[in-house]
């Protein structure tokens, strides 16, 4: 029972966090949002262990507050760019890495 409480909570914070990643503006945002929606489908189809998704979706956070840092001066410059999408790049490997290991929940 604890086990289904977990995963529903777990469901709805990668939700939030999809809905949350659809309103940044720009390609950065678009990336972020499918990435939390692939997330969130690994977790559904069993794909992903509920440690992997946490891991995951606490990558998914990091990349986050790094582009908020990022845009408190109010832009992107080119090098900030490149950094969230090598961020992103990374991310995206993970998340294939992880949803084809093998494990499942």
């Amino acid at each position: 029972m604890q086990r289904k409480w977990k995963m529903t909570g777990l469901a709805m914070v990668c939700a939030l966090a999809l809905a949350a990643g659809s309103a940044y503006a720009g390609p950065v945002g678009k990336v972020q949002a499918r990435q939390m929606g692939r997330i969130h489908q690994g977790v559904k189809s069993g794909q992903l262990t509920p440690g992997e998704a946490r891991a995951l979706a606490h990558q998914q956070r990091m990349i986050r507050q790094t582009k908020r840092a990022f845009l408190c001066d109010g832009r992107l410059v080119p090098y900030e760019r490149a950094v969230l999408r090598n961020m992103q790049q990374r991310a995206s490997a993970n998340i294939a890495w992880k949803k084809h290991n093998g494990r499942h929940r």
